[in-house]
């Protein structure tokens, strides 16, 4: 059996370029695949009587299919000297224990019905390098989690939003400069730097709308305001700069040149070509209309201020008011004292005494019933998880379109461990505002409470002396 099988192999396995290989190595591969394999476990088993012979049969049926299974793996043990590169990866060797790939002539090819798996094995000796710092599976899951409980915060507790923004502004500016650098040192692929945009314009747009409904805080920060402003500039600038030199970051003439594709609207393009045209256009769109609410926001809070200053400069100084003669304060106080009493007693006879306690009037309205679904909530969740979702699948399918090296963007490093762990804490603070208000409308006397102003006050009383 062991000749017939090896026949089989060294007819239907090994080719070369001159399709002649000698017959004793194929022999000697086979018998070395033979007894690594299942079925000499199965005869053995066979010959102690365990397995039935119909397992037997069935195993070898599926044998051929496990091959064909397992071949798209075992191509990268292969030899390539035509090419001037040896690709071998030991842990596959170890897994399979199979050493005889390491002995095969540097002419073995791969066998016909596995060309699909040579064209990617040979593809992927031009693929991208991908950095897992800055375009990971932890990077981008932080910057999801972070946008998204930023905005549900906001529409729950904006006492509680403020830190998150924070920690959203800081990872953010932190990738945008990160960036920068390593794009002027001329080390940052164009792939890397499209996520770069795809992450920077979700984050932006993220803090965008929370601060939007931050503004209705009645003593909310205005520092943090002002940050997110300058954040904002700073990340876009550095988006523009990357855009306009990707013919300097697609490549240096080599053949990974002009391969980046950029997914506008589920859509492939070409990075250095229209993509860079629609990268820079909706970047600069962005800004403009970002400039305007900035503008606008600024013109109300920025010129009372300039005015105040300038007002209190250009007032005149007022006269100081004239002290009292020292003569009139000598007269004599009989005259005053012994009119008050009459004075006293007309007004008791023409109005009635007041009381000792008197309300003033105050307004008796009440705060409106709470709504089952916050409306705030669902306006903020309606304007943001359209552009979300579309980031998102965008950013993904970034990565699944283009040719990126298989282990270049799955190891674990520090700055996807740390993206992670600062994602920690927006996330259990928005759990738990969910968990403390749900999804219902607050009532107002309760937001005034916790905005530090108090209760409503319902009778304020005066003291007023009785005589």
């Amino acid at each position: 059996m062991r000749k017939m099988w090896s026949a089989s192999w060294g007819t239907g396995w090994v080719m070369g370029p001159s399709r002649s290989v000698s017959n004793d190595r194929s022999a000697k591969v086979a018998s070395l695949l033979f007894r690594s394999s299942i079925i000499e476990v199965a005869l053995r088993r066979i010959s102690s009587k365990l397995i039935p012979r119909r397992y037997l049969v069935l195993g070898l049926i599926m044998y051929p299919f496990c091959l064909v299974v397992l071949l798209p793996v075992l191509p990268y043990q292969i030899k390539v000297c035509d090419l001037g590169q040896h690709k071998e990866m030991d842990r596959i060797c170890d897994w399979c224990d199979i050493t005889a790939w390491k002995d095969f002539p540097c002419h073995v090819a791969l066998p016909s019905y596995s060309s699909i798996a040579a064209h990617r094995w040979l593809m992927s000796l031009q693929c991208l390098e991908a950095n897992p710092d800055i375009s990971g599976l932890g990077v981008r899951i932080a910057f999801y989690a972070q946008t998204l409980a930023l905005v549900l915060l906001t529409g729950r507790s904006l006492e509680e939003a403020l830190s998150s923004v924070w920690t959203l502004l800081g990872t953010s500016f932190g990738l945008a400069v990160s960036a920068l650098v390593t794009a002027a040192q001329a080390q940052l692929p164009l792939y890397q730097a499209i996520i770069v945009t795809d992450l920077v314009w979700l984050a932006n747009f993220a803090i965008f709308m929370a601060l939007a409904a931050y503004n209705r805080h009645p003593r909310g920060s205005r520092v943090v305001q002002y940050c997110a402003i300058a954040q904002t500039y700073v990340s876009m600038g550095c988006v523009l700069y990357i855009w306009s030199q990707a013919d300097q970051l697609d490549g240096d003439g080599g053949p990974d040149e002009d391969k980046t594709i950029f997914v506008v609207m589920f859509a492939s393009v070409n990075a250095t070509g229209h993509g860079r045209t629609i990268a820079l256009t909706i970047t600069s769109l962005l800004l403009a209309a970002y400039s305007v609410v900035a503008g606008l926001f600024l013109w109300k809070r920025v010129p009372p201020l300039v005015a105040q200053s300038l007002q209190a400069r250009r007032a005149k100084p007022k006269p100081s008011p004239k002290r009292p003669d020292p003569l009139s304060l000598s007269l004599p106080l009989t005259s005053s004292v012994s009119a008050a009493p009459s004075s006293a007693a007309s007004n008791a006879s023409t109005f009635p005494p007041p009381s000792r306690h008197r309300p003033r009037a105050v307004s008796t309205t009440t705060a409106p019933p709470s709504l089952p679904f916050d409306p705030h909530l669902l306006i903020l969740t309606v304007l943001f998880l359209p552009p979300y979702l579309v980031t998102l699948i965008c950013t993904e399918l970034q990565i699944v379109r283009n040719d990126i090296c298989p282990a270049s963007n799955n190891s674990w490093g520090f700055g996807q461990v740390l993206a992670l762990s600062v994602t920690i804490v927006p996330f259990v603070i928005t759990c738990q505002a969910f968990w403390r208000y749900g999804i219902k409308q607050r009532k107002r006397d309760r937001d005034r409470e916790r905005h530090n102003h108090g209760p409503i006050p319902r009778v304020v009383v005066d003291q007023v002396p009785s005589f």
